[in-house]
């Protein structure tokens, strides 16, 4: 199956877990980069737009932290889904 590991393994060279280290790696830096960015002053990009491009690194930082959970719901993504939609936090 391609993904990000598999790639970076065929255009490196490298083991699994060598790739999958950088791959962290690189993910934490570009976390970094995004959160600096947000919280930066920008007067030329207006702050909803800002907080999009946030939540969306987050919704990255859910599906990929722990393996591949867009190729592979099954496990924590189902469980995040199910809480979600059918058994909400109830706020009252």
């Amino acid at each position: 199956m391609a993904n990000g590991l598999n790639c970076y393994m065929k255009q490196c060279g490298v083991t699994k877990e060598e790739a999958s280290r950088e791959l962290r790696k690189m993910y934490v830096y570009r976390k970094k980069v995004v959160v600096e960015e947000f919280m930066n002053s920008h007067d030329h990009v207006p702050r909803q737009v800002l907080l999009r491009c946030l939540n969306i690194a987050r919704i990255f930082d859910v599906f990929y932290t722990e393996g591949d959970g867009y190729s592979e719901p099954k496990g924590k993504i189902e469980h995040f889904m199910t809480s979600l939609y059918l058994h909400p936090i109830r706020l009252s």
